[in-house]
This record gives structure tokens, C-alpha cells and sequence, in this order.
């Protein structure tokens, strides 16, 4: 009698023990659960508000200021009816950045090895969810927005592309720790030191210029955005306007960083989170053994959250609109007095 007693109080331990970590397990998954939709009803609140996602896009600096254009106009170096909104666009860069991971595979599990050469999954992901939507708002614009392999029409600028030699700013990355540790591109992209870091300085312009005039467009974007996919959010997304300016080959200067003078003008227009947005990618829950045998729900990632796309679409097209505006502003010219 005293055995059975003992067997069966051993019996009711073990289904204790089972029951609180049954009720342990669930309630972590609970927790989880309800953090993840947390999350994605909070980014979805941001994407449903118009207000709220223009307070939080904010223009640093245009790409056609009116001081430049009067100074460009004032000095004869070219007229108002040359500012023109470019036809074409290259997107010269499509950039993530990640300050805690170095790169992700393709099955969205992080290797921690940084790979330039390697399509990154998360950033082909998200380029490919926006670059439609993209399209599309530039064409209202007037502008066509070519990716890499539309604006590369010759073998020549393909090498140029690729190959065009940038010691300097590179140079200067990765004395900064950013010349592709943390960074990933899509497919056809190259990883271009200057994507987000705006490294200043004559020298460096120089280089980035006489990139730019080779490739021979008048216009450029660069779309760089932030992320922490460890815990699966959005830092900012930052992007650039690099528009030829239209007095530059008539100016006859040759220095670097004049206001009026440079060989293309830059527009930033950004969006940062602080705290950061998290709900960066789908879950679902899927079950797995653990070492102990024992079945447990785990949330794995499946796919970037669409509303990535619809963020990145948002403050590229905003870049746009601002440039757009900008180039097409009328300069008011102050009348000279006539000699009495």
C-alpha cells in the first residue's frame, strides 16, 4: 500500500510539473503572440495616417535650392528654362543597412558573415515589393525611373557602373566600419560606400561626381533603409537626389562645393524612428521538438511585412515631389534700378 502511495504521488508530480510547464509554454506563446500583432497593428496605424507619415518625413535640404538657381541664372550660366524635371532617373543605389547584423541568407535565417557579392534576401525582398509602386509615382511625376539594368545600355557602362574606381570614399568607409559589413543590395546593385554615410569633403565629391558625370544621367537616387532584424524593426529610411546641374558646364569653375558650381545638386528627404518601428517581417507560428524531446511553438519569419515597401514608396516619392517642385520654382530676379 505504502509503494502504490509513493507511485502514485510520483505519478501526480510528473503531471504537475507537465501541467505548469504546459501552462509556462502557453503563456510565453501568449506573450508572443500578442507582442507580434502589437506590432504589426502599430505599423499599420502609421501606414493608415497620412499626417502622421508626412510629420515624420522630413526634407533636410532640396535639390534646386532658389540661392543656387539665382546665382546659376545671375552669373549667365544657364537660363530658368533650363531647369528641366529629368526625363530619367537612375536608381543608382538600394541599400539596408543593419548596425547589429552583417547579412542574412536566404531562407531570412542570419549567418553573420558578410557577403557584398551574395544577394541579400531582405533587401531583394524589399526592393522588389516597392520598385512597381515606385515606378509608377515618378511617371506622374514626369520622370521614368530606370533600375540598373535599364540605364546600363552599353558594355562601357556596365564597367563604369561596376568597376569606376572610388579609393577615397571607400577609403574613408572603412575607416568608418561601413564599406559592407551590415550592408546588403539587391539583385544588380553595386554596394557603393557613399549610399548612406554622406561623407563630406572635396575630395570625396570630386570622386563622387566624376562618377556620376561618366554614368551620364541627369538625375540619381540612392535609397538606403535602416534596420535592426534582430528584433525585427526599422530604424529610418534616408534617400538622395543627385540632379545635373544645368549651369555647370558654362561656369567655368572647376572647384568642388560651390554653391551654384557643383556638376549635381543634392536633395535629402528622410524618415527616422525613435523608438524604432518594429514589425519588419510576417511570422508564423511553427511547432518544433526541443533537445528535451518536449513540443514547442517557435514565430520564424516568412516574408518582409508589404508595408515596407509602402513606407520606402512614401519617402522616395516625397523625394520626388520635392525635387520636382524645386526644379520648376520660379526665381524671382531682383530688377535693376535704373541711373537717373
Amino acid at each position: 500500500m505504502k509503494q502504490l502511495t509513493v507511485k502514485l504521488l510520483f505519478v501526480m508530480l510528473v503531471m504537475l510539473a507537465t501541467s505548469i510547464d504546459i501552462q509556462a509554454q502557453s503563456k510565453a506563446t501568449k506573450n508572443a503572440r500578442k507582442m507580434i500583432q502589437e506590432d504589426m497593428e502599430s505599423f499599420q496605424k502609421l501606414i493608415d495616417s497620412p499626417e502622421t507619415l508626412n510629420a515624420k518625413t522630413i526634407p533636410s535640404y532640396g535639390v534646386a535650392g532658389s540661392y543656387e538657381k539665382k546665382q546659376n541664372i545671375k552669373d549667365g550660366n544657364c537660363t530658368p528654362e533650363d531647369y528641366c524635371i529629368p526625363k530619367k532617373v537612375g536608381i543608382l543605389a538600394f541599400y539596408i543597412s543593419d548596425g547589429d547584423y552583417s547579412t542574412y541568407s536566404s531562407d531570412w535565417v542570419t549567418t553573420y558573415k558578410a557577403t557584398e557579392e551574395k544577394v541579400n534576401a531582405v533587401a531583394q525582398r524589399i526592393f522588389d515589393q516597392s520598385i512597381d509602386g515606385l515606378k509608377e509615382q515618378y511617371a506622374l511625376l514626369g520622370m521614368e525611373l530606370l533600375t540598373p539594368d535599364e540605364f546600363l545600355t552599353t558594355e562601357e557602362l556596365k564597367n563604369i557602373y561596376y568597376n569606376y574606381p572610388l579609393p577615397n570614399l571607400e577609403g574613408k568607409a572603412d575607416v568608418w566600419g561601413a564599406a559592407g559589413s551590415g550592408a546588403a543590395i539587391p539583385d544588380g546593385f553595386r554596394l557603393l560606400p557613399y549610399a548612406s554615410i554622406g561623407i563630406a569633403g572635396s575630395k570625396y565629391a570630386k570622386e563622387q561626381f566624376g562618377f556620376f558625370k561618366a554614368l551620364d544621367l541627369d538625375a540619381f537616387i540612392v535609397v538606403d533603409v535602416g534596420l535592426i532584424a534582430a528584433n525585427g524593426s526599422i530604424t529610418g529610411i534616408n534617400t538622395m537626389f543627385y540632379y545635373k546641374n544645368p549651369g555647370w558646364k558654362t561656369s567655368g569653375m572647376e572647384g568642388i562645393g560651390v554653391i551654384g558650381y557643383t556638376p549635381y545638386t543634392t536633395g535629402h528627404v528622410g524618415m527616422n524612428f525613435k523608438p524604432v518601428m518594429k514589425g519588419l517581417f510576417i511570422k508564423e507560428e511553427q511547432e518544433y521538438t526541443t533537445k528535451k524531446g518536449k513540443t514547442d511553438i517557435k514565430f520564424v519569419p516568412v516574408d518582409v511585412n508589404p508595408n515596407v515597401s509602402i513606407l520606402v514608396e512614401h519617402v522616395v516619392t516625397r523625394l520626388g515631389k520635392l525635387s520636382v517642385d524645386q526644379i520648376t520654382l520660379p526665381v524671382k530676379m531682383k530688377k535693376k534700378k535704373k541711373k537717373k
